[in-house]
C-alpha cells in the first residue's frame, strides 16, 4: 500500500513540479531583460541571505512535524502547535530582525546599498510567511494529500510571476518589486490555506509535541548552516574576488542545474519521507528501498544529462548575451545536487537513529572543505572553480554519510553503485563537448541532443543496469495513474 502511495504521490509532485518549473523559467527572462547583470547579481545574494536567515526564523519545525507525525495520536494538534509556535515566533522575528537588528545587518551586508534595510524587512517577513505555508505543505504530504500540496505549491509561484510581471514590467519598481511579489503572493496563498482549515484549527501549544518538533527541527540547524555554505557562500566569494556580473553568470548557470532540485529530487523527497519512516522496521524494507534507489540512480543520471546538453539552448532563449558562458557550469552543479540527493539512502540510518548530531557534523564538515576549495580555485579557475569547489564538497558529503549512516541502517548499497549510470553520463557529454566545438546550429544541437538522451536509455538497458521491463512496468505505472486521475 505504501509504495502504491508513494508512486502515486510521486506522480502529483513531479507534474507539479514540471508547471512549477515552467512558471520559473518564465521569471528567468522578466528578471534577466528588466534589471541589469549587476542587479541580477545583488538579487541572488539578497536570495541567499534569505535562505540563511529562514534558518533562524523558522527553526526547522516543518522539520519536525514531519519526523514525528506517525508517532502522534493527534495529528491536527500537532499541526495547530507548529502553527501557533510559528505565528508567535515569527511575529518576534518581524520585531528583532526587521526593526531592532534591521541596521546592524544592513551594514554589515548590504552597506554600499541605499535599500539595505528593506531587503532585510523584506527577507524576514517572506521568510516567516513560507515557514506557516510549509506546515501546511509538510502536513498534507505526510497525509498523502499531494494534490493539496501541488495546489498550494503552484499558486504560490503562479501568483508570484503575475505580481512579479506587474511590478518589474509595467512599474519598473526594480529588486524591491521581485520581494514585494513574493510577500504578496505568499500572503493570499497562506491567508487562502487557513481560511479553508479554520474549522480545524485551534490556538494550542502541547509542550510534548512541540518540544519534539523543535528539538529535531533545531537539531537540524548546524546541518542547514552548513547546507547554506556548501549550496550559497560561493556567491560571495565571487563578488569579493570577481565582481556582481559574474556572480550573476554563474547564478544563471546554478538556476539551470539545479533544476534537478527542483524537477525529481524534490518530488522524490516529498513522497519517499513518509514512505521510509513508515516501512524501515519491516523486514524486507532493505529490499524495496533499494529497489527505488536504483529507480532513483538511472533517472537521476537521465536528468543531469539533460539539464548539461540542453542548458545552451535555455540559457540562450531565457537571457540575453552576457549570460552566454553559464551553460559550461551547468553539468557540475547538477551533478553536484545529484550527490546531495543520494544522501537520502546514504544518511536513513541517522535520520532513524535520531543521530541529529552527526548528521549535523557531517555537513558542517564538508561546508569547511566548501569555503576552503572556493578560496583555493575560485582566483584560478573563476566561476567554474566555485562549481568545481561545490562538486568536491558533496562529493565529501557522500562518503561521511556512507560510512556513518550505514552502522544504525545498512541499505547494502556501495559507494561506487551510483557511477554504473555516472559512466554513460560521462561517455555521452563528452560527445557533445566535441560537437558542440566544431559546429554552431542551435536545430542541429537539439537533434543531436536528443539522440544522445536517447541512447543513455539504450545503454542502460544494453549494460543491464535497468531492464527494459521495469521501464515498461514504469511507464504504464504513470499513464495508468495520469489516467485514472484524469477519469475521476
Amino acid at each position: 500500500m505504501e509504495n502504491k502511495k508513494m508512486f502515486s504521490n510521486s506522480i502529483f509532485y513531479l507534474i507539479s513540479s514540471i508547471l512549477m518549473q515552467g512558471i520559473n523559467l518564465i521569471l528567468l527572462p522578466i528578471y534577466t531583460k528588466n534589471i541589469t547583470p549587476s542587479e541580477f547579481g545583488q538579487y541572488n545574494l539578497i536570495s541567499s541571505l534569505q535562505s540563511l536567515l529562514s534558518i533562524f526564523f523558522t527553526l526547522g519545525i516543518f522539520s519536525g512535524l514531519s519526523r514525528f507525525f506517525n508517532e502522534t495520536e493527534n495529528k491536527n494538534k500537532l499541526k495547530n502547535t507548529a502553527l501557533t509556535f510559528s505565528i508567535l515566533w515569527g511575529g518576534l522575528c518581524c520585531i528583532i530582525f526587521g526593526y531592532l537588528l534591521n541596521s546592524t545587518i544592513t551594514n554589515i551586508v548590504f552597506k554600499d546599498d541605499i535599500l539595505g534595510n528593506s531587503y532585510v524587512k523584506y527577507i524576514v517577513i517572506n521568510s516567516t510567511m513560507m515557514c506557516l505555508i510549509s506546515i501546511y505543505t509538510s502536513y498534507y504530504s505526510m497525509t498523502y494529500k499531494a494534490l493539496k500540496v501541488c495546489i498550494i505549491n503552484i499558486s504560490q509561484v503562479l501568483l508570484t510571476l503575475c505580481f512579479t510581471y506587474y511590478y518589474l514590467v509595467i512599474i519598473k519598481f526594480g529588486i524591491l518589486g521581485i520581494y514585494r511579489a513574493q510577500l504578496i503572493s505568499f500572503f493570499i496563498v497562506f491567508i487562502s490555506i487557513f481560511i479553508l482549515d479554520i474549522k480545524n484549527y485551534r490556538i494550542v501549544l502541547v509542550k510534548k509535541d512541540l518540544k519534539n518538533m523543535l528539538g529535531y527541527g533545531v537539531g537540524l540547524a548546524p546541518g542547514q548552516i552548513s547546507a547554506w555554505v556548501l549550496t550559497l557562500i560561493d556567491r560571495y566569494f565571487i563578488k569579493g574576488m570577481i565582481n556582481l556580473n559574474a556572480v550573476a553568470v554563474y547564478s544563471m548557470g546554478y538556476k539551470i542545474g539545479m533544476l534537478i532540485d527542483p524537477l525529481f529530487l524534490n518530488p522524490f523527497r516529498s513522497s519517499f519521507t513518509p514512505f521510509k519512516f513508515s516501512v524501515y522496521k519491516e523486514h524486507n524494507s532493505r529490499e524495496r528501498i533499494k529497489k527505488i534507489f536504483n529507480y532513483f540512480n538511472f533517472i537521476g543520471w537521465f536528468i543531469i544529462l539533460g539539464l548539461s546538453i540542453f542548458s545552451d539552448i535555455a540559457i540562450k532563449i531565457l537571457s540575453t548575451q552576457e549570460y552566454n558562458q553559464s551553460y559550461k557550469v551547468v553539468a557540475i552543479i547538477a551533478f553536484s545536487y545529484y550527490l546531495w540527493g543520494l544522501a537520502e539512502f546514504y544518511g536513513l540510518g541517522l535520520l532513524i537513529a535520531n543521530k541529529m548530531f552527526i548528521n549535523s557534523l557531517i555537513v558542517v564538515i564538508s561546508a569547511v572543505f566548501n569555503t576552503t576549495f572556493n578560496y583555493l580555485l575560485i582566483p584560478k579557475f573563476g566561476i567554474y572553480g566555485a562549481a568545481i569547489a561545490t562538486c568536491i564538497a558533496y562529493f565529501i558529503t557522500n562518503i561521511l554519510y556512507y560510512l556513518t549512516g550505514r552502522r544504525y541502517y545498512n541499505l547494502n548499497i556501495t559507494v561506487l553503485e551510483p557511477y554504473k549510470c555516472g559512466v554513460i553520463f560521462f561517455s555521452l557529454y563528452g560527445i557533445y563537448m566535441l560537437y558542440k566545438a566544431n559546429f554552431n546550429n542551435m536545430l542541429l544541437e537539439l537533434l543531436l541532443n536528443i539522440v544522445l538522451c536517447i541512447a543513455y536509455v539504450a545503454l542502460g538497458i544494453t549494460l543491464r543496469i535497468i531492464s527494459w521491463k521495469s521501464i515498461k512496468n514504469l511507464i504504464n505505472r504513470v499513464n495508468m495513474k495520469i489516467y485514472n486521475k484524469t477519469c475521476r
